[in-house]
C-alpha cells in the first residue's frame, strides 16, 4: 500500500503530545509497519482563515509552514530507524 496524503504531521505540530511513531490517529509509524505500507506522503497542510481560528493559530502561514517543517524534520531524525 502506498498512501499518497495524510494530515498526521499537522497534528503533530498542532498537538505537543502527537507524535508520528505512535499516536490515536488513522495513521502512525507503529501502525504503518504492521500493516505492511510502503510508502505514505505526510502533507504540510497550512490551516488559513476560520479554519486557523478555530485552531487558535496566531502565526502566519509561512511561519506556521516554518513550525511545521521544523516538526517534520524532527519526526525523521527521532524515527529513523523506521522511516527514509
Amino acid at each position: 500500500m502506498i498512501d499518497l496524503h495524510c494530515d498526521t504531521l499537522m497534528l503533530c505540530t498542532l498537538r505537543d503530545n502527537y507524535r508520528l511513531r505512535s499516536n490515536s490517529g488513522a495513521v502512525s509509524l507503529e501502525k504503518m509497519r504492521a500493516g505492511g505500507v510502503l510508502a505514505q506522503c505526510f502533507a504540510i497542510y497550512i490551516p488559513t482563515g476560520s479554519e486557523a481560528l478555530e485552531e487558535g493559530l496566531t502565526p502566519g502561514p509561512y511561519e506556521y509552514y516554518l513550525e511545521a517543517l521544523g516538526v517534520y524534520r524532527r519526526e525523521l531524525e527521532e524515527n529513523a530507524g523506521l522511516i527514509r
